[in-house]
């Protein structure tokens, strides 16, 4: 299949040439949501119809395939399904999107850190927007843990119920169904995905109406019965949540005993919110990757991974 150089070009009313907007749209939600697979999904399915830029926000260097993902967000690199990908240093979106539409992107996703706060994101990307008039708003998606949200809900609340106000789409993953969270999720569009896996279209026709970039912060405005309402202005609990972690990276054995291995995973500790990264264990030749989310943790084959490292990423509360 050929693929275009550029967005398709379209007829106005008076007959005039003119060429679509590129959709920006972001995948958010808090760590360990399923963003990394729902994400990997969605280029998978739609990389093969359309040129699709990805642009990759995340702690340590799982991400997109991240063997395939350069260290430079300055230069996209193509995937084996013909997406290109970007790296985002937190420092701006202008750059690694300029890249992306010059070589032809036709919708750009954004795979935001779980420790992204909603706010600033969507923030970002009006600005973003604002400089380069072949840009539109394409949505921001939340991907709702469905198994481990309340523990969102107990430490991160005002973040958890950001995220579901701002989104244009909330993606619920691990389970099919959830009683709580109705008052924010009823006038919301929500699908529910255990796998992590839903029609990419859907990602492409979100057409969200009537947006606006939010104000700077609204922590004033929030209407929930929450004890997280309780602050003033100025001890805003966005100043910051990335603070409230530290992230450090045990370089492992390779190969490691797999009694080893699973000894220092059961001495994370409780404060340990997240956990992931690559191992390979004595007598195995494959890789397999680790994740970890509170209590729920899972040790899977690694679809790709050409780099010789093992390690282990742990994101924990100060």
């Amino acid at each position: 299949m050929t693929r275009p150089s550029g967005p398709e070009r379209t007829l106005s009313e008076n007959g005039s040439s003119k060429a679509n907007h590129v959709p920006l749209i972001a995948l958010s939600g808090f760590l360990g949501a399923g963003k990394t697979t729902l994400f990997n999904n969605t280029l998978s399915q739609i990389g093969n119809k359309r040129r699709i830029g990805a642009i990759v926000n995340d702690f340590g260097k799982i991400g997109v395939d991240a063997n395939l993902i350069s260290g430079s967000y300055t230069k996209p690199i193509e995937l084996s399904n013909g997406c290109l990908c970007c790296e985002f240093d937190g420092q701006g979106l202008d750059a690694p999107t300029k890249s992306l539409l010059d070589a032809g992107c036709e919708a750009i996703f954004i795979e935001a850190s779980g420790l992204a706060e909603p706010r600033s994101l969507a923030m970002r990307m009006f600005d973003t927007i604002s400089k380069d008039h072949r840009l539109e708003f394409g949505g921001l998606v939340y991907v709702l843990d469905g198994l481990n949200y309340k523990l969102a809900e107990r430490d991160f609340a005002l973040n958890l119920y950001e995220g579901l106000e701002f989104a244009d789409l909330v993606i619920i993953t691990k389970v099919n169904k959830l009683n709580d969270l109705r008052e924010l999720l009823d006038k919301k569009r929500v699908i529910f995905a255990p796998d992590s896996n839903v029609d990419a279209e859907l990602f492409l026709d979100i057409n969200p109406e009537n947006r606006e970039a939010p104000s700077k912060c609204s922590c004033d405005h929030h209407d929930h019965s929450h004890d997280h309402h309780d602050h003033g202005h100025h001890d805003c609990p966005h100043n910051n949540i990335r603070t409230r972690f530290t992230t450090h990276t045990d370089n492992l054995p390779n190969p490691i005993d797999k009694k080893d291995f699973t000894s220092r995973v059961n001495s994370l500790g409780p404060k340990v919110w997240r956990a992931k990264g690559f191992v390979r264990f004595i007598g195995d030749d494959t890789w397999y990757v680790f994740q970890k989310v509170g209590d729920f943790q899972t040790l899977k084959p690694a679809p790709t991974y050409e780099s010789c490292e093992a390690f282990l990423i742990v994101i924990s509360l100060s």
